[in-house]
Protein backbone atom coordinates (compact mmCIF):
# COMPACT_ATOMS: atom_id res chain seq x y z
CA UNK A 1 0.00 0.00 0.00
CA UNK A 2 0.96 3.54 -0.69
CA UNK A 3 1.34 4.80 3.16
CA UNK A 4 1.06 8.95 3.91
CA UNK A 5 2.74 9.18 7.61
CA UNK A 6 2.66 12.92 9.10
CA UNK A 7 4.62 13.25 12.13
CA UNK A 8 6.11 16.43 13.95
CA UNK A 9 9.46 14.84 13.71
CA UNK A 10 11.81 12.36 11.68
CA UNK A 11 15.10 11.78 11.41
CA UNK A 12 17.73 12.68 10.95
CA UNK A 13 16.16 14.56 14.02
CA UNK A 14 17.22 13.44 17.02
CA UNK A 15 14.32 13.03 19.42
CA UNK A 16 12.39 10.21 20.89
CA UNK A 17 9.34 10.95 18.28
CA UNK A 18 12.05 10.94 15.50
CA UNK A 19 14.16 7.41 16.07
CA UNK A 20 10.54 5.81 16.67
CA UNK A 21 8.67 7.39 13.62
CA UNK A 22 11.75 6.60 11.15
CA UNK A 23 11.92 2.99 12.65
CA UNK A 24 8.15 2.46 11.88
CA UNK A 25 8.94 4.00 8.63
CA UNK A 26 11.68 1.64 7.36
CA UNK A 27 9.90 -1.43 8.75
CA UNK A 28 6.77 -0.98 7.09
CA UNK A 29 8.97 -0.30 3.78
CA UNK A 30 10.67 -3.62 4.69
CA UNK A 31 6.88 -4.77 4.28
CA UNK A 32 6.96 -3.69 1.09
CA UNK A 33 4.71 -0.38 1.58
CA UNK A 34 4.77 2.66 -0.15
CA UNK A 35 6.05 4.86 2.63
CA UNK A 36 5.76 8.69 2.40
CA UNK A 37 6.69 11.07 5.37
CA UNK A 38 5.88 14.79 6.16
CA UNK A 39 7.53 16.35 9.07
CA UNK A 40 7.73 19.74 10.46
CA UNK A 41 10.53 19.85 8.30
CA UNK A 42 8.34 20.66 5.53
CA UNK A 43 5.95 22.86 6.88
CA UNK A 44 7.24 26.75 7.44
CA UNK A 45 7.32 27.04 11.20
CA UNK A 46 9.05 29.00 14.18
CA UNK A 47 9.83 28.69 17.99
CA UNK A 48 8.24 30.83 20.32
CA UNK A 49 10.47 30.03 23.57
CA UNK A 50 9.89 26.07 24.02
CA UNK A 51 7.50 25.59 21.47
CA UNK A 52 6.57 25.45 17.45
CA UNK A 53 4.04 26.93 15.51
CA UNK A 54 4.07 26.07 11.89
CA UNK A 55 2.23 27.27 8.97
CA UNK A 56 0.42 24.07 8.42
CA UNK A 57 -2.75 25.30 7.30
CA UNK A 58 -1.50 27.27 4.19
CA UNK A 59 0.50 24.12 3.24
CA UNK A 60 -2.71 22.06 3.08
CA UNK A 61 -3.54 22.52 -0.59
CA UNK A 62 -0.18 21.23 -1.38
CA UNK A 63 -0.67 18.31 1.11
CA UNK A 64 -3.83 17.11 -0.91
CA UNK A 65 -1.91 16.00 -3.65
CA UNK A 66 0.06 13.41 -1.34
CA UNK A 67 -2.86 12.84 -0.03
CA UNK A 68 -4.59 12.10 -3.00
CA UNK A 69 -1.40 9.44 -4.18
CA UNK A 70 -2.19 7.75 -0.52
CA UNK A 71 -4.02 4.61 0.29
CA UNK A 72 -4.09 5.05 3.80
CA UNK A 73 -2.68 8.06 6.27
CA UNK A 74 -1.35 7.97 9.83
CA UNK A 75 -0.93 10.90 11.36
CA UNK A 76 0.95 11.38 14.62
CA UNK A 77 0.06 13.91 17.39
CA UNK A 78 -1.28 16.04 19.08
CA UNK A 79 1.21 18.49 17.70
CA UNK A 80 -0.33 22.16 17.94
CA UNK A 81 -1.11 23.93 14.78
CA UNK A 82 -0.11 20.60 12.77
CA UNK A 83 -1.87 17.31 13.91
CA UNK A 84 -5.13 19.58 15.35
CA UNK A 85 -4.70 21.40 11.33
CA UNK A 86 -4.11 18.63 9.74
CA UNK A 87 -8.10 16.93 11.80
CA UNK A 88 -10.37 19.97 11.35
CA UNK A 89 -9.37 20.33 7.79
CA UNK A 90 -9.78 16.33 6.94
CA UNK A 91 -13.37 16.47 6.71
CA UNK A 92 -13.43 18.88 3.93
CA UNK A 93 -11.39 16.49 1.78
CA UNK A 94 -14.18 14.92 -0.51
CA UNK A 95 -15.15 11.42 0.32
CA UNK A 96 -14.55 9.56 -3.27
CA UNK A 97 -10.79 10.98 -2.52
CA UNK A 98 -10.19 10.29 1.04
CA UNK A 99 -8.24 8.06 1.82
CA UNK A 100 -8.89 5.86 5.57
CA UNK A 101 -6.85 7.51 8.46
CA UNK A 102 -5.03 6.34 10.71
CA UNK A 103 -4.54 8.59 14.44
CA UNK A 104 -1.56 7.86 16.58
CA UNK A 105 -1.93 9.77 19.97
CA UNK A 106 1.46 10.08 21.70
CA UNK A 107 0.84 12.11 25.09
CA UNK A 108 -1.04 14.74 26.65
CA UNK A 109 -0.23 18.44 26.04
CA UNK A 110 0.25 19.99 29.27
CA UNK A 111 2.46 23.25 30.09
CA UNK A 112 3.32 24.99 33.61
CA UNK A 113 1.31 28.03 33.52
CA UNK A 114 -1.40 27.00 31.17
CA UNK A 115 -3.18 24.03 32.36
CA UNK A 116 -6.77 25.43 31.82
CA UNK A 117 -6.07 26.17 28.64
CA UNK A 118 -4.04 22.71 28.16
CA UNK A 119 -7.37 20.84 29.25
CA UNK A 120 -9.71 22.80 26.75
CA UNK A 121 -6.90 21.94 24.20
CA UNK A 122 -6.81 18.45 24.81
CA UNK A 123 -10.66 18.03 25.35
CA UNK A 124 -11.06 19.77 21.75
CA UNK A 125 -7.65 17.53 19.99
CA UNK A 126 -9.45 14.63 21.51
CA UNK A 127 -12.87 14.61 19.99
CA UNK A 128 -10.80 15.69 16.58
CA UNK A 129 -9.05 12.04 16.91
CA UNK A 130 -12.12 10.17 16.61
CA UNK A 131 -12.45 11.84 13.02
CA UNK A 132 -10.36 8.97 12.10
CA UNK A 133 -10.84 5.41 11.10
CA UNK A 134 -8.86 4.08 14.01
CA UNK A 135 -6.28 5.39 16.65
CA UNK A 136 -3.42 3.91 17.69
CA UNK A 137 -1.51 4.19 21.37
CA UNK A 138 1.68 3.31 23.01
CA UNK A 139 0.17 2.35 26.31
CA UNK A 140 -2.91 0.61 28.00
CA UNK A 141 -3.22 3.54 30.05
CA UNK A 142 -3.94 5.79 26.98
CA UNK A 143 -6.07 3.48 25.68
CA UNK A 144 -8.84 4.02 28.44
CA UNK A 145 -8.14 7.40 27.78
CA UNK A 146 -8.60 8.03 24.06
CA UNK A 147 -11.31 5.09 23.95
CA UNK A 148 -13.59 6.73 27.04
CA UNK A 149 -16.85 8.56 24.81
CA UNK A 150 -15.38 7.85 21.42
CA UNK A 151 -16.73 5.41 19.27
CA UNK A 152 -13.27 5.14 17.12
CA UNK A 153 -11.63 1.60 18.36
CA UNK A 154 -7.99 2.16 19.78
CA UNK A 155 -5.62 -0.46 19.21
CA UNK A 156 -2.41 -0.60 21.27
CA UNK A 157 1.00 -1.11 19.95
CA UNK A 158 3.83 0.32 21.90
CA UNK A 159 7.07 1.25 20.67
CA UNK A 160 10.13 -1.34 20.39
CA UNK A 161 13.79 -1.65 21.55
CA UNK A 162 16.86 -3.38 19.82
CA UNK A 163 18.01 -5.50 22.69
CA UNK A 164 21.51 -5.89 22.73
CA UNK A 165 23.66 -8.93 21.02
CA UNK A 166 24.97 -9.86 24.42
CA UNK A 167 21.83 -9.93 26.41
CA UNK A 168 21.18 -13.40 27.00
CA UNK A 169 24.31 -13.81 29.31
CA UNK A 170 23.94 -13.29 33.36
CA UNK A 171 24.15 -9.96 34.97
CA UNK A 172 27.40 -9.62 37.19
CA UNK A 173 26.81 -7.62 40.76
CA UNK A 174 28.90 -4.54 40.57
CA UNK A 175 30.89 -3.42 43.68
CA UNK A 176 30.78 0.12 44.05
CA UNK A 177 28.66 3.34 43.89
CA UNK A 178 24.99 3.43 42.01
CA UNK A 179 25.24 4.28 38.59
CA UNK A 180 22.34 6.45 37.59
CA UNK A 181 22.23 7.58 33.55
CA UNK A 182 19.54 10.15 32.24
CA UNK A 183 19.62 10.54 28.36
CA UNK A 184 17.31 13.35 27.05
CA UNK A 185 16.58 16.52 25.80
CA UNK A 186 17.12 19.42 28.90
CA UNK A 187 13.47 21.05 28.27
CA UNK A 188 11.84 21.59 31.37
CA UNK A 189 9.06 19.07 31.36
CA UNK A 190 12.02 16.49 31.46
CA UNK A 191 12.51 17.24 35.21
CA UNK A 192 16.20 16.73 34.79
CA UNK A 193 16.80 19.57 37.55
CA UNK A 194 14.63 17.26 40.38
CA UNK A 195 17.54 14.40 39.33
CA UNK A 196 20.59 17.13 39.56
CA UNK A 197 18.56 18.09 43.43
CA UNK A 198 18.20 14.34 44.17
CA UNK A 199 21.58 13.44 43.43
CA UNK A 200 24.02 16.19 43.85
CA UNK A 201 26.44 15.36 46.83
CA UNK A 202 24.73 11.88 47.58
CA UNK A 203 27.66 9.36 48.79
CA UNK A 204 26.89 6.11 47.11
CA UNK A 205 25.47 7.81 43.63
CA UNK A 206 26.77 8.91 40.85
CA UNK A 207 24.70 10.07 38.25
CA UNK A 208 25.17 11.02 34.45
CA UNK A 209 23.24 13.10 32.31
CA UNK A 210 23.43 12.66 28.34
CA UNK A 211 21.76 15.25 25.53
CA UNK A 212 21.61 19.34 25.69
CA UNK A 213 18.78 21.80 25.17
CA UNK A 214 17.72 25.12 26.15
CA UNK A 215 18.31 24.23 30.08
CA UNK A 216 21.98 22.81 29.83
CA UNK A 217 24.24 25.44 31.18
CA UNK A 218 21.88 26.20 33.98
CA UNK A 219 21.75 22.49 35.02
CA UNK A 220 25.60 22.42 34.89
CA UNK A 221 25.23 26.00 37.02
CA UNK A 222 22.96 24.16 39.63
CA UNK A 223 25.10 20.95 39.82
CA UNK A 224 28.38 23.06 40.55
CA UNK A 225 26.20 24.65 42.85
CA UNK A 226 24.49 21.79 45.19
CA UNK A 227 28.50 20.20 44.92
CA UNK A 228 27.65 17.96 42.58
CA UNK A 229 30.77 16.40 41.74
CA UNK A 230 29.59 13.13 41.55
CA UNK A 231 27.32 14.63 38.23
CA UNK A 232 28.83 13.99 34.92
CA UNK A 233 27.73 16.22 31.76
CA UNK A 234 28.36 13.96 28.65
CA UNK A 235 26.67 16.07 26.09
CA UNK A 236 25.12 14.83 23.29
CA UNK A 237 26.76 11.49 22.19
CA UNK A 238 25.86 9.37 19.06
CA UNK A 239 23.41 7.12 19.14
CA UNK A 240 25.96 3.94 18.40
CA UNK A 241 27.15 5.29 21.70
CA UNK A 242 24.21 4.56 23.77
CA UNK A 243 24.55 0.90 24.68
CA UNK A 244 27.42 1.37 25.76
CA UNK A 245 26.66 4.13 28.29
CA UNK A 246 23.14 2.18 29.30
CA UNK A 247 25.41 -1.11 30.10
CA UNK A 248 28.01 1.00 32.90
CA UNK A 249 24.76 1.53 34.27
CA UNK A 250 22.28 0.56 37.01
CA UNK A 251 19.48 2.64 36.81
CA UNK A 252 17.89 4.91 33.72
CA UNK A 253 16.01 8.03 35.22
CA UNK A 254 13.03 9.48 33.68
CA UNK A 255 12.22 12.63 35.98
CA UNK A 256 9.88 14.16 33.89
CA UNK A 257 7.67 16.49 35.44
CA UNK A 258 3.95 16.78 32.76
CA UNK A 259 2.42 14.73 30.67
CA UNK A 260 4.19 15.45 27.55
CA UNK A 261 6.28 12.40 28.87
CA UNK A 262 3.94 9.39 27.63
CA UNK A 263 6.08 6.17 27.28
CA UNK A 264 10.01 6.65 27.72
CA UNK A 265 12.25 5.35 24.53
CA UNK A 266 14.79 5.55 26.94
CA UNK A 267 13.79 3.78 29.54
CA UNK A 268 12.97 0.62 27.29
CA UNK A 269 16.93 1.57 25.93
CA UNK A 270 18.07 1.12 29.58
CA UNK A 271 15.85 -1.81 30.62
CA UNK A 272 17.62 -3.67 27.39
CA UNK A 273 21.20 -3.59 29.24
CA UNK A 274 20.21 -4.37 32.77
CA UNK A 275 19.13 -0.75 33.90
CA UNK A 276 16.27 -0.78 36.41
CA UNK A 277 13.54 2.15 35.48
CA UNK A 278 12.92 5.23 38.32
CA UNK A 279 10.75 6.80 36.53
CA UNK A 280 7.66 9.78 37.09
CA UNK A 281 4.10 8.21 38.17
CA UNK A 282 3.05 9.32 34.94
CA UNK A 283 0.21 8.17 32.43
CA UNK A 284 2.24 5.45 29.80
CA UNK A 285 5.60 6.05 32.13
CA UNK A 286 3.97 3.87 34.47
CA UNK A 287 3.03 1.28 32.10
CA UNK A 288 6.55 0.93 31.19
CA UNK A 289 8.98 1.32 33.74
CA UNK A 290 5.96 -0.12 36.75
CA UNK A 291 6.28 -3.55 36.45
CA UNK A 292 9.89 -3.77 37.22
CA UNK A 293 11.13 -0.34 38.49
CA UNK A 294 10.19 2.34 40.77
CA UNK A 295 7.71 4.96 40.06
CA UNK A 296 7.72 8.22 42.45
CA UNK A 297 5.53 11.55 42.21
CA UNK A 298 6.46 13.71 39.09
CA UNK A 299 8.42 16.70 40.82
CA UNK A 300 9.24 15.04 44.23
CA UNK A 301 13.16 15.44 44.88
CA UNK A 302 12.59 13.84 48.52
CA UNK A 303 11.38 10.71 46.98
CA UNK A 304 13.51 10.44 44.11
CA UNK A 305 16.43 10.85 46.03
CA UNK A 306 15.08 8.30 49.31
CA UNK A 307 14.36 5.86 45.64
CA UNK A 308 17.88 5.82 44.55
CA UNK A 309 19.18 5.32 48.00
CA UNK A 310 17.20 2.24 48.73
CA UNK A 311 18.12 0.62 45.66
CA UNK A 312 21.75 1.55 46.49
CA UNK A 313 21.48 0.19 49.99
CA UNK A 314 19.85 -3.28 48.90
CA UNK A 315 22.57 -4.58 46.15
CA UNK A 316 19.97 -8.07 45.80
CA UNK A 317 17.13 -6.04 45.77
CA UNK A 318 19.04 -3.90 42.64
CA UNK A 319 20.40 -6.81 40.71
CA UNK A 320 16.97 -9.06 40.41
CA UNK A 321 15.20 -5.71 39.51
CA UNK A 322 18.25 -5.49 36.96
CA UNK A 323 17.38 -8.81 35.65
CA UNK A 324 13.21 -8.61 35.96
CA UNK A 325 13.92 -5.24 33.57
CA UNK A 326 16.07 -6.94 30.60
CA UNK A 327 13.73 -9.57 30.31
CA UNK A 328 10.43 -7.23 30.34
CA UNK A 329 12.22 -5.43 27.40
CA UNK A 330 12.76 -8.67 25.41
CA UNK A 331 8.90 -8.17 25.35
CA UNK A 332 8.95 -4.55 23.02
CA UNK A 333 10.24 -6.04 20.00
CA UNK A 334 10.41 -3.44 16.84
CA UNK A 335 8.97 -6.13 14.72
CA UNK A 336 5.82 -6.65 16.87
CA UNK A 337 5.58 -2.48 16.49
CA UNK A 338 5.71 -2.77 12.68
CA UNK A 339 3.31 -5.45 12.57
CA UNK A 340 0.63 -4.55 14.63
CA UNK A 341 0.96 -1.17 12.49
CA UNK A 342 0.72 -3.17 9.70
CA UNK A 343 -2.62 -4.61 11.24
CA UNK A 344 -3.63 -1.56 11.87
CA UNK A 345 -3.37 0.12 8.32
CA UNK A 346 -4.59 -3.23 6.51
CA UNK A 347 -7.87 -2.77 9.10
CA UNK A 348 -8.21 1.05 8.51
CA UNK A 349 -8.00 0.10 4.69
CA UNK A 350 -10.58 -2.38 4.51
CA UNK A 351 -8.03 -5.16 4.09
CA UNK A 352 -8.43 -8.30 5.72
CA UNK A 353 -5.64 -10.08 7.34
CA UNK A 354 -5.77 -14.06 7.61
CA UNK A 355 -4.27 -17.09 9.01
CA UNK A 356 -4.93 -20.72 8.88
CA UNK A 357 -4.76 -22.56 11.69
CA UNK A 358 -3.18 -26.04 12.29
CA UNK A 359 -3.46 -28.09 14.97
CA UNK A 360 -0.72 -30.19 13.95
CA UNK A 361 2.58 -29.76 12.09
CA UNK A 362 2.45 -30.90 8.76
CA UNK A 363 -2.15 -30.75 9.18
CA UNK A 364 -4.63 -29.09 6.89
CA UNK A 365 -6.93 -26.48 8.10
CA UNK A 366 -8.95 -24.20 6.84
CA UNK A 367 -8.95 -20.01 6.53
CA UNK A 368 -10.37 -18.20 9.51
CA UNK A 369 -10.04 -14.16 10.31
CA UNK A 370 -7.15 -13.58 12.06
CA UNK A 371 -7.75 -12.31 15.80
CA UNK A 372 -5.21 -9.55 16.85
CA UNK A 373 -3.30 -10.47 20.17
CA UNK A 374 0.09 -9.98 21.55
CA UNK A 375 2.33 -12.76 20.80
CA UNK A 376 5.65 -13.60 22.75
CA UNK A 377 8.50 -11.75 22.52
CA UNK A 378 10.90 -14.58 20.42
CA UNK A 379 8.43 -13.42 17.90
CA UNK A 380 11.63 -11.14 16.81
CA UNK A 381 13.51 -14.17 15.75
CA UNK A 382 12.09 -14.71 12.19
CA UNK A 383 14.22 -17.46 10.67
CA UNK A 384 12.90 -17.97 7.34
CA UNK A 385 12.81 -21.38 5.36
CA UNK A 386 11.15 -22.55 2.06
CA UNK A 387 9.33 -26.00 1.83
CA UNK A 388 12.24 -28.39 1.06
CA UNK A 389 12.14 -31.82 -1.35
CA UNK A 390 12.33 -33.20 2.41
CA UNK A 391 8.84 -32.67 2.73
CA UNK A 392 7.86 -34.08 -0.73
CA UNK A 393 9.82 -37.32 0.89
CA UNK A 394 7.80 -37.41 3.83
CA UNK A 395 4.51 -37.36 1.68
CA UNK A 396 3.94 -33.88 2.34
CA UNK A 397 3.00 -31.35 -0.83
CA UNK A 398 5.52 -28.70 -0.40
CA UNK A 399 4.16 -24.78 -1.59
CA UNK A 400 5.51 -23.72 -4.09
CA UNK A 401 7.69 -20.74 -3.54
CA UNK A 402 11.36 -19.42 -3.25
CA UNK A 403 13.77 -17.74 -0.74
CA UNK A 404 13.66 -13.73 -0.58
CA UNK A 405 17.45 -14.10 -2.29
CA UNK A 406 16.63 -16.13 -5.63
CA UNK A 407 16.79 -13.75 -8.22
CA UNK A 408 13.03 -13.28 -10.00
CA UNK A 409 12.26 -13.01 -13.72
CA UNK A 410 11.28 -9.25 -13.90
CA UNK A 411 8.33 -10.52 -16.41
CA UNK A 412 6.87 -12.97 -14.51
CA UNK A 413 3.42 -12.76 -12.59
CA UNK A 414 3.50 -10.75 -9.11
CA UNK A 415 4.15 -12.78 -6.39
CA UNK A 416 2.24 -13.11 -2.99
CA UNK A 417 4.58 -13.04 0.58
CA UNK A 418 2.92 -15.47 2.85
CA UNK A 419 4.74 -15.78 6.25
CA UNK A 420 4.01 -18.86 8.32
CA UNK A 421 4.42 -18.67 12.54
CA UNK A 422 3.10 -20.53 15.62
CA UNK A 423 3.72 -17.89 17.58
CA UNK A 424 6.97 -18.07 18.53
CA UNK A 425 8.47 -17.82 15.35
CA UNK A 426 7.65 -16.97 11.59
CA UNK A 427 9.07 -17.98 7.88
CA UNK A 428 8.29 -16.51 4.74
CA UNK A 429 7.91 -18.07 1.40
CA UNK A 430 7.01 -16.63 -1.90
CA UNK A 431 4.02 -18.58 -3.98
CA UNK A 432 2.85 -17.63 -7.60
CA UNK A 433 -1.07 -15.76 -7.56
CA UNK A 434 -2.94 -19.06 -8.26
CA UNK A 435 -1.37 -20.52 -5.53
CA UNK A 436 -1.73 -17.60 -3.07
CA UNK A 437 -5.75 -18.14 -4.38
CA UNK A 438 -5.91 -21.30 -2.83
CA UNK A 439 -4.41 -20.57 0.33
CA UNK A 440 -7.20 -18.27 0.63
CA UNK A 441 -9.64 -19.60 -0.97
CA UNK A 442 -12.20 -20.45 2.50
CA UNK A 443 -12.74 -23.71 2.90
CA UNK A 444 -10.11 -25.73 0.84
CA UNK A 445 -7.81 -27.47 3.23
CA UNK A 446 -3.79 -26.69 1.68
CA UNK A 447 -1.23 -28.79 3.06
CA UNK A 448 1.53 -27.07 4.78
CA UNK A 449 5.11 -27.86 5.49
CA UNK A 450 7.31 -27.34 8.30
CA UNK A 451 6.65 -26.57 12.02
CA UNK A 452 4.01 -23.63 11.49
CA UNK A 453 0.89 -23.20 13.32
CA UNK A 454 -0.53 -20.47 11.45
CA UNK A 455 -0.15 -19.03 7.84
CA UNK A 456 -1.31 -14.82 6.79
CA UNK A 457 -1.54 -13.94 3.64
CA UNK A 458 0.65 -11.05 3.30
CA UNK A 459 -0.74 -8.21 0.57
CA UNK A 460 0.70 -8.38 -3.14
CA UNK A 461 3.99 -7.43 -4.41
CA UNK A 462 5.41 -6.76 -7.44
CA UNK A 463 8.91 -8.62 -8.28
CA UNK A 464 11.40 -6.70 -6.63
CA UNK A 465 9.60 -5.31 -4.31
CA UNK A 466 10.79 -6.99 -0.79
CA UNK A 467 14.46 -7.27 -1.22
CA UNK A 468 16.07 -9.39 0.83
CA UNK A 469 16.78 -8.24 4.37
CA UNK A 470 19.21 -10.79 5.16
CA UNK A 471 22.93 -9.53 5.24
Amino acid sequence: MKVLLVASEAPPVVSGVARSVGRLADGLAELGHDVDVVSMADVPHWYVGEWRVSAFVATWPRLLRRIHRADVVNLHGPVPTMSDAFLALWRTVPKGRRPPLVYTHHCTIELDGLKTACRAYTRVHERLAHLADRIVVTTDSYQEILADGGRTPVDVVPWGVDMPADHHRPLLPRPGPLRVLCVGQMRPYKGMDRLVRATAGIPGIEATLVGGGSLEHELRRLAAHLGGGNITFAGRVHDDALPGLYAAHDVVALPSVTKLEAFGITLLEGMSAGCVPVASDLPGVRDVAGPTGILVPPGDIAALRRALLDLASEPRRLHALRDASRRRATTFAWDEVVDGYDAALHTAAGIERTTIDLTRPHATAHLVPTRRRRRPALIGLRPRRLPTESAAAEGEQAIPGRHLSQPRDLHEPPLRRVVAGNGVEEDEVWVRPRDAEDLTDVGRPQPVEGKVGALRLAEQATPGAYPDPRP
